[in-house]
């Protein structure tokens, strides 16, 4: 019985970073460019944080539909939650995804375009003198 009261515990907190997780995430599609890198950092560490709660070597499996008690009821209710959770966030990853893909296709874009101009061509033939010579005869 303690077991599935400490393992609602772990997943109420689970839910609850998952749903900061959903905020950031969702915060990540319409956010400034230089909004992103800190974004991701506080992502890394929701997710950081999501694993230390649910552990590696996993947690008990739900009770059995025929248990009726309160506490499976508050186990089911809180698997639930951070399974709906988790679905809307597989989602929203996708849509940061895409993002992260369009703005990677219009940066190499405006590379491209940079690299076709006129200035870069002429780059291409500047030998800039050495700062060590020092020129100093007359023309």
């Amino acid at each position: 019985m303690q077991e599935i009261t400490a393992y609602t515990g772990a997943l109420q907190k689970a839910h609850a970073r998952l749903l900061e997780l959903e905020a950031v995430t969702t915060e990540l599609l319409t956010c400034p460019e230089e909004q992103l890198e800190s974004l991701f950092c506080r992502r890394d560490a929701l997710m950081d944080e999501l694993e230390g709660l649910m552990g590696p070597e996993g947690q008990p499996g739900l009770p059995p539909p025929e248990d009726t008690s309160p506490e499976a009821a508050a186990l089911r209710e809180a698997a639930g939650q951070c399974q709906a959770a988790a679905c809307r966030l597989a989602q929203l990853d996708q849509q940061a995804v895409a993002r992260l893909q369009n703005m990677q296709q219009r940066i190499l874009q405006k590379i491209r375009t940079v690299g076709r101009s006129a200035g870069a061509h002429a780059a291409r033939y500047y030998t800039p003198a050495s700062p060590s010579s020092s020129f100093t005869g007359s023309v």
